[in-house]
This record gives structure tokens, C-alpha cells and sequence, in this order.
């Protein structure tokens, strides 16, 4: 067989071959089966890549939401305010922690109060478990805490909001509900290099 077909190259008879059904019928086979097979290699690997694509999507985004529904009242005493428990997380990812909107109503303007984010990888966290973030804030304002954890294994955790009056001595109330006293858990995808410049 003297010549082939352009483009998959497969193999035919011309006019001048003798006549050879055989060799013919292999030799196309063949050809055949080795443009199939690197089809098959071709959609394997891109079926391989949708299935790492949808497990990708299926992680990212909201991974926990609490909210407190009703007022809760804080004092010179850290207070425990919102948890989330049993929170697990896949080590190589990136995740946001974060209380995006906390206020507090004071019976004196001028007193003040602290926030923390704690995390407890050992059990449920308490006002004694570490300290990832923390805010400030005063009658009738907002502040915000946001923790970014990267672990490097998987882990568990629990995640605290807790407060104080730290100026002042009127009781404070955390306002909840409509306020969106929420603690909220996103997943921001795999890890990636640190490429910050320090200055």
C-alpha cells in the first residue's frame, strides 16, 4: 500500500497495489485503533480535569453560617457570644473566618467594647482558646473580624465570637438578628504562594 490518507493518515489500495484484502484489513485496523486510542487518551484526561473542576467548585464558596437571632448582653467579663463547632477543614486550602458586622448599644456613648475571634483545634473553643482576630468598636458602631486559615493538614475546628467592656461601666448589648451578628466560614480555594514583597 502505497499511500495513506491525509489527514488520520489511515492506509489504502491504489490501482497499481496487487490486490491483498488481508494486509489491507490489518494495516487499516490498525491505523485505526491507534487514532482511537489517543481519542480515548484525549477525553480520559479532559473527564479527569471536569471531575478536579467540579470537585474544585463544589468546595469553594459558603461553608458555614451562624447567626445569632437574639440580643446578648456583655460586661467587664469576656463574653461568649456565637460558635460554630465541627467545622472541617481540608488541609492545602485556603479559608475566610470572619464575623462581618458586629454592633453594640451602650446606655453611655462613650463606653466601649472588645471583640475576638477564637479558634480551638482541641475541642470546643472557649474564651480562653486562641486568638486569631480582633475589633473595637463603641455605642451604636460597627466593627468586623476576619481570620484567613491556611492549613497545611486537615483539621477541625470551633470558632468563637466573644466581648468585653473594656471603657466604661454601662451594660452593652450585642445587637443581633437584623444587624447580622453572623459568623461566617468560606472556602477561597487551594493554597498558592506567597509572592508579597516585604517593605
Amino acid at each position: 500500500m502505497a499511500d495513506t490518507t491525509t489527514r488520520y493518515g489511515f492506509p489504502f489500495q491504489e490501482a497499481t497495489d496487487p490486490p491483498n484484502g488481508a494486509d489491507l484489513g490489518q494495516a487499516l485496523a490498525e491505523a485505526i485503533e491507534a487514532r482511537v486510542a489517543t481519542i480515548d487518551d484525549r477525553v480520559t484526561a479532559i473527564n479527569a480535569r471536569i471531575s478536579a473542576l467540579e470537585t474544585e467548585v463544589g468546595r469553594r464558596g459558603l461553608r458555614v453560617y451562624g447567626n445569632r437571632g437574639t440580643g446578648k448582653t456583655i460586661t467587664s467579663a469576656e463574653t461568649p457570644i456565637l460558635r460554630v463547632d465541627g467545622l472541617a477543614l481540608k488541609g492545602g486550602r485556603a479559608y475566610s473566618i470572619r464575623a462581618p458586622q458586629i454592633r453594640i448599644d451602650f446606655a453611655t456613648s462613650t463606653d466601649k467594647a472588645a471583640f475576638q475571634l477564637r479558634v480551638s483545634t482541641s475541642g470546643v473553643a472557649t474564651t480562653t482558646s486562641a486568638s486569631v482576630a480582633h475589633c473595637e468598636t463603641g455605642d451604636q458602631q460597627t466593627g468586623s473580624m476576619e481570620h484567613v486559615r491556611m492549613p497545611t493538614a486537615d483539621e477541625t475546628v470551633s470558632v468563637l465570637i466573644s466581648g468585653r467592656q473594656y471603657a466604661g461601666s454601662s451594660a452593652g448589648s450585642v445587637l443581633a438578628d437584623s444587624n447580622n451578628m453572623a459568623l461566617i466560614v468560606e472556602d477561597l480555594g487551594p493554597l498558592v504562594p506567597d509572592t508579597g514583597v516585604d517593605l
